[in-house]
């Protein structure tokens, strides 16, 4: 079912989302009436969705009992009928291929990269840990990191996402992802920043130094008060204020200094469990701003206030932006 190149089958998704928001009126269900009976098209794209949803649906269930040791939070979130259905639809007009849509549905909810983890958090929820050696753990929305104690040091694998260490002062304190390591000397306990990307992670020294070890070249001193961006052989210095808005999050804000607005809908993408699009003519519009990740419907409406963007909800879980003619 590929909506983007079928608009009879978006509209009747749309028409679906709307109606299972809970908030559709006595003209909202005539006006999909009407729009069914038009056409024997419309009809057949209505039936298709009602089926992919039933169909979708059961396979969000069955992912339950082949996860193991997370079943019963799985259940939980999967007791809430009204909600699986509504992000299975949004998945349909966001264009997922069918055989994923399931899996794809479930993780808005609960990121499936992070169910195995050790450390986790959900869509929308920040999260502070209290590690065996005695260190804090404070992860960002939709992060996950496992950890070791190879020799008694501590080593935390960040899976995904951001995290921020408050490593104890007993021994050094390692974190790792596929570009790189950073490493505490021991006996300082000042914290730090790791964030995790698909191309390049991002370190942040905020009250100590760092050794900082590159997947590929030498390791070098990152002081206190600095931080880098590394993917492969390249290494980026960033000045004090990224750094600062790089850190925002722990106190939910989401700080654009300048960047493009598939960017920051990408970073308000992990507080919201609905879809967020963005159409291509928007995409590079550069942004500066200060977002509230709490409330991302407020943060949209912030950004639709001051750039040439329009912003169009189809229920609770799909949003559109799009570039304002």
């Amino acid at each position: 079912m590929n909506t983007e190149n079928d608009p009879i089958v978006a509209q009747a998704v749309r028409y679906a989302i709307l109606l299972d928001s809970g908030g559709a009126k006595a003209a909202d269900h005539a006006a999909c009436a009407a729009w069914r009976a038009s056409s024997p098209r419309h009809e057949q794209a209505w039936s298709d969705v009602l089926q992919r949803l039933q169909d979708c649906s059961a396979g969000l269930r069955s992912l339950a009992d082949i996860v193991p040791g997370r079943s019963q939070g799985l259940q939980e979130i999967l007791a809430q009928p009204r909600c699986t259905r509504r992000t299975v639809l949004a998945l349909m007009l966001a264009g997922g291929a069918s055989a994923g849509l399931a899996a794809a549905g479930l993780d808005r909810v609960t990121p499936l990269r992070g169910l195995l983890a050790g450390y986790s958090t959900a869509t929308g929820e920040r999260r502070t840990y209290r590690l065996a050696d005695g260190s804090g753990l404070m992860l960002n929305a939709r992060s996950s990191a496992d950890m070791s104690y190879a020799g008694g040091a501590p080593k935390l694998n960040l899976l995904q996402g951001q995290a921020l260490i408050s490593p104890a002062a007993a021994a050094p304190f390692r974190v790792s992802t596929p570009h790189c390591e950073a490493s505490t000397a021991g006996g300082d306990t000042g914290r730090f920043l790791v964030s995790r990307g698909t191309r390049h992670s991002l370190v942040a020294a905020l009250e100590q130094d760092l050794i900082v070890s590159p997947a590929s070249g030498d390791s070098w001193l990152l002081r206190e008060g600095q931080g880098c961006r590394l993917g492969g052989s390249h290494v980026q210095m960033l000045d004090a204020a990224e750094i600062r808005a790089r850190a925002a999050w722990r106190q939910g804000r989401l700080e654009v200094l300048d960047e493009p607005l598939s960017e920051v809908v990408r970073a308000l993408q992990a507080y919201r469990r609905g879809i967020l699009h963005v159409q291509a003519a928007a995409a590079p519009i550069r942004v500066q701003a200060v977002l509230p990740l709490d409330d991302t419907d407020r943060a949209l409406d912030m950004l639709a206030q001051v750039l040439p963007v329009a912003i169009t909800r189809y229920g609770a879980l799909y949003v559109d932006v799009a570039a304002r003619i």
